[in-house]
């Protein structure tokens, strides 16, 4: 049960990294659209690529899926149990 709960936990953070990302995206999406076109960028640096965010996007989908795949998937102990109080019946003799 400890597993579950865990695993559970982890894809709740996957699950928040994965929002605060959106949130962020829409918010600097925002800002630069309006902000943007009012500053002088010809000596600026280049503007910030979506590689580090995406990167941080792909690890948080992967602990979201594989948090729940621990979370909703029965242990090899609790399907063993399952086994044992549920016999199949007997075939015919």
């Amino acid at each position: 049960m400890n597993g579950k709960i865990w695993g559970f936990i982890t894809a709740a953070i996957g699950l928040t990294i994965i929002t605060l990302l959106v949130i962020f995206g829409t918010e600097y999406g925002t800002w630069l659209d309006e902000i943007g076109p009012l500053l002088s960028l010809e000596n600026a640096a280049a503007a910030p690529t979506i590689a580090l965010p995406a990167a941080i996007g792909l690890l948080a989908i992967g602990q979201l899926v594989g948090g729940l795949a621990v979370g909703l998937i029965p242990s090899r102990q609790e399907r063993v149990a399952a086994a044992l109080a549920h016999p199949s019946e007997a075939g015919p003799e």
